[in-house]
């Protein structure tokens, strides 16, 4: 029996984190087919039959049960992408209540304490093949029928449960990653047969016989054609080293937790997750060697080995391209099954710790993502909640040029063209696809983006991330957005133009017009923006590409400003010469005897510099400071305590002269160390800001 409070509660956080997936389809999901779709959606361009669809594979999978169903899902949506997640996240969400389910037909209880398995398992950490590159074969469904399969496992063998046990694990093995599960099923069946030999050939022997004999001629109708394909390049089986592996598979248990990025607390979060999941194993297995819970153990086994084999196969394909690549998106839900199969094992121990520290670890992994919301403005939250700052990041990215590339497609007609204004953006290996033909076959029968003409390609064109909007143009020189900024901010610009063109690139915010040169948008420009509705135009030169203007809070580039009817450099400081570089890993920077620099102020501005030290061996006399026709002189104390100067405001670049008038000189030709540079004077901060950072000197 489950008490009110918790059934009020588990609903309460269910329904908050069903709103947050369908809220994060309809704010991020755009109608268009994106990354390896245009690859593995073959058939579907081919009016392949259902066999064939069912049997497709891509990669070293096939796309099994799931492709066929969401075969359908397509064909009733027009291949709308936006319902094609929603019908992903479906599946989590059900997969998601199995695991509660499971554990409340084995444990027959359910407890406050198991909020993290609802946490866990509708968390948008698996974001990329839901939402990014919609996919429900690589993991989600498979997880869906790893659940369905654990849920009917039965305690008593009958040649009816046996037949449904072997159909789903014949299901798997086509589906996906779920060939994992299948493979374990089997095992445990026969383990299963052969520890039930001494009570002779009863009907549960034969029932699991039935069983397994159903997987096995799956597993030959499976292998009919099948080729092993890596995915990746340059794959060798064991060519990294066992060092690498273990880290790859360390990042991609901690990965679960929220970490992103190598870091002493990922990889020690990893381990411990790792020990959990083969502590749990060993459990489980001892269950089924003492015939002490059968059911349970064998189930946990299936559960905790599929995530065990997914990461190491995982690792062995990937490990040689990146090591933190274990953290991706992708991996994310083919690691519950470890931690809901560990939570079997350990809610059965009468040692309380087991139970503490799996359940303890459990909320942390679950929680671990919504760390990230701390960071983030409340207003941000809606359909974010379970992603990490990077995801966030990758997927507005991708998501933004992907309707920059549909826009422009709608507006021309010519994918060619949408690739030159967004290479990349539904699709990094255009040239490898017929893209005419498939674009073509979508236009004929009304599908995706090729449907209708309505300009807005999402659910939720008012929120946060389509507070810029492209607008279609005719002419390849041009490019229009409206900005919807909700508060003061700046916009973002950067791109760049063929050598021989024309350097000029005209901005039109409104009512405001300026022209910038092509060196300046390659850098990158920032320009602050009001609350409200503006209207921006660029005319650019022919060939020229612009990634998608973004609005933040503070400025990604050098920040310009309208004055006097045009469009100049607020501030900005450029070393010319004599300056080696702030010291990789470290706060300063070392000059010359005379560091040579140019500054533009267009608004108020001050240059702050503050020095560490001097090279001893020219640690005398003054210091001078040279902007334009002003000059000044300090000592080392002076620098060293910081001092701020008020830049006058120029269209032109100032020059600017810091100087050590006892000159530089080199620590190798001294005799003190290897570095042969003529050293002077060593800053921790030469910087241009709106605001002085120390005293101003008169």
């Amino acid at each position: 029996m489950i008490r009110r409070s918790v059934v009020w509660l588990f609903g309460a956080v269910a329904a908050i984190l069903v709103l947050n997936g369908v809220w994060g389809v309809a704010r991020f999901q755009a109608n268009g087919l994106f990354g390896d779709q245009w690859s593995f959606y073959q058939p579907l361009f081919e009016g392949a039959s259902w066999w064939e669809v069912f049997n497709w594979q891509h990669g070293p999978h096939r796309q099994g049960l799931a492709f066929l169903l969401t075969a359908g899902v397509l064909e009733l949506s027009q291949w709308d992408a936006r319902i094609e997640s929603l019908w992903i996240f479906l599946q989590l969400i059900a997969a998601t209540g199995l695991a509660l389910n499971l554990k409340r037909r084995l444990l027959e209880r359910i407890q406050i304490s198991d909020i993290w398995i609802v946490i866990a398992g509708l968390s948008l950490v698996s974001y990329e093949t839901i939402l990014l590159v919609p996919n429900a074969s690589h993991s989600i469904f498979p997880l869906l029928g790893l659940m369905v399969l654990a849920n009917i496992w039965p305690t008593q063998w009958t040649t009816r449960r046996a037949g449904w046990v072997g159909l789903i694990v014949v299901m798997l093995s086509f589906t996906g990653f779920g060939l994992f599960s299948a493979a374990l099923a089997v095992l445990v069946l026969l383990f299963g047969m052969a520890r039930d030999l001494r009570n002779g050939f009863d009907s549960s022997l034969k029932a699991r016989l039935w069983a397994v004999g159903i997987a096995l001629a799956g597993g030959l109708l499976f292998a009919r054609g099948y080729v092993f394909s890596p995915a990746s390049e340059d794959f060798s089986w064991w060519g990294q080293t066992m060092s690498d592996y273990g880290r790859f598979i360390l990042l991609m248990l901690a990965g679960r937790g929220g970490w992103d990025g190598e870091s002493i607390a990922a990889y020690g979060f990893g381990l411990v997750t790792c020990g959990v999941g083969l502590f749990a194993l060993t459990g489980a297995i001892k269950q089924l060697l003492a015939k002490e819970n059968p059911r349970g153990g064998e189930v946990a086994v299936v559960l905790i080995g599929t995530t065990l084999a997914f990461a190491v196969f995982t690792a062995l394909g990937r490990a040689h391209l990146q090591i933190d690549g274990g953290m991706a998106s992708r991996y994310m839900a083919l690691l519950l099954p470890m931690w809901w199969g560990a939570d079997l094992i350990v809610s059965r121990s009468a040692r309380k710790w087991t139970r503490y520290s799996v359940s303890g670890l459990g909320m942390i992994m679950a929680f671990g993502p919504w760390a990230y919301l701390v960071d983030r403005p409340v207003g941000d939250w809606a359909g974010t909640i379970g992603m990490r700052d990077g995801d966030l990041h990758n997927l507005r990215s991708f998501q933004s040029g992907k309707i920059a590339w549909i826009s422009t497609h709608r507006d021309t007609g010519d994918w060619r063209i949408a690739e030159e204004w967004r290479p990349g953006g539904v699709y990094p290996f255009v040239e490898t696809h017929p893209m005419d033909a498939r674009i073509q076959a979508m236009k004929e029968r009304g599908l995706s983006f090729t449907a209708g003409d309505s300009i807005s390609l999402a659910w939720l064109p008012w929120m946060a991330d389509r507070m810029v909007r492209r607008m279609p143009q005719r002419d390849g020189r041009h490019g229009a957005w409206i900005l919807r900024p909700r508060a003061e901010g700046f916009i973002n610009l950067q791109g760049n133009a063929p050598v021989a063109s024309t350097p000029i690139w005209a901005i039109r915010l409104s009512e405001q017009y300026g022209k910038v040169d092509s060196a300046s948008v390659a850098e990158g420009i920032s320009i602050a923006v009001e609350p409200g509705d503006f209207w921006l135009r660029l005319d650019h030169p022919i060939g020229a590409r612009l990634g998608s203007p973004s609005i933040t809070v503070l400025p990604k580039h050098p920040t310009w400003v309208w004055r006097d009817g045009s469009l100049r450099r607020d501030r900005a400081l450029r070393i010319v010469a004599g300056f080696y570089g702030w010291e990789d890993g470290t706060a300063f920077g070392w000059t010359a005897a005379q560091l040579e620099a140019e500054v533009v102020a267009n608004s108020e501005s001050y240059l702050n510099v503050r020095l560490d030290s001097r090279f001893d061996a020219v640690d005398s006399g003054a210091i001078l400071l040279r902007i334009g026709a002003r000059e000044w002189e300090y000592s080392t104390d002076d620098l060293q305590s910081g001092v701020s100067v008020r830049l006058l405001e120029s269209d032109a670049a100032i020059p600017l002269i810091l100087r050590n008038m006892a000159g530089a000189r080199s620590p190798a030709g001294l005799g003190l160390w290897s570095d042969e540079r003529q050293l002077a004077l060593r800053l921790t901060e030469f910087s241009v800001s709106a605001k002085p950072s120390y005293a101003v000197s008169p």
